[in-house]
């Protein structure tokens, strides 16, 4: 990890309610584009999305997960923008981190992300018919997968790095905070676990 002089980030539980936010996830790929003039709008009208850009400084993006992969991006520039995305496993079959790649085209090699607590591969049990959705919507979902007798088990994690990454160099992508929701200790909310999503984790950072 660069020092990091004009981000600060974290990844904290929180009851569901605490943070105000503004979108609404909804386990699609939609981003929203965050300006000052915009803000009030969307505290008062959160569209629906599962991430945030912006360039505005001291604005925090948060994400909140359960279960879900929490990502954080952001450049070596003190100028560039930051983004918060919430991506499940339909944010990963939609390619949610696509966008990142056409509009920073501008920090080629300079963008980073941070990888926050989610589903690891020892307990994220999947069935035939998401493999089958993965399979159909055109990604290799088999490396990814492992066998254990009848059951079968999905790094997601592992696939967003490896298949919706590549415009990030490998040394940019950290995965310090990487820790399994479900078994972790100390326990960290997790939806398959708990059945709720309160508390839950909350992913933020902000540019200074």
């Amino acid at each position: 990890m660069p020092a990091l002089n004009h981000i600060s980030y974290d990844f904290e539980v929180e009851p569901k309610g605490l943070t105000r936010p503004l979108y609404k996830q909804v386990h699609g790929n939609a981003l929203i584009q965050v300006t000052e003039s915009l803000l009030p709008a969307l505290y008062q009208n959160p569209p629906q999305a599962d991430g945030a850009i912006t360039s505005v400084s001291q604005l925090k993006l948060s994400v909140f997960t359960a279960d879900c992969l929490p990502l954080l991006f952001f450049t070596e520039d003190p100028k560039g923008p930051i983004a918060a995305i919430h991506c499940g496993w339909r944010g990963a079959l939609q390619s949610i981190t696509s966008p990142i790649e056409d509009l920073w085209s501008d920090y080629h090699n300079q963008i980073h992300v941070i990888l926050g607590p989610c589903l690891q591969p020892c307990c994220f049990e999947v069935k035939t018919d998401l493999i089958e959705t993965f399979t159909q919507a055109g990604h290799a979902i088999d490396p990814y997968l492992e066998s254990r007798g009848d059951r079968l088990f999905f790094n997601m994690s592992g696939f967003v790095i490896e298949q919706q990454l590549p415009f990030i160099k490998p040394a940019h992508i950290h995965t310090e905070h990487l820790r399994c929701t479900f078994c972790s200790q100390p326990e960290l909310p997790s939806y398959r676990r708990n059945k709720g999503t309160d508390p839950r984790i909350r992913g933020w950072i902000i540019k200074s």
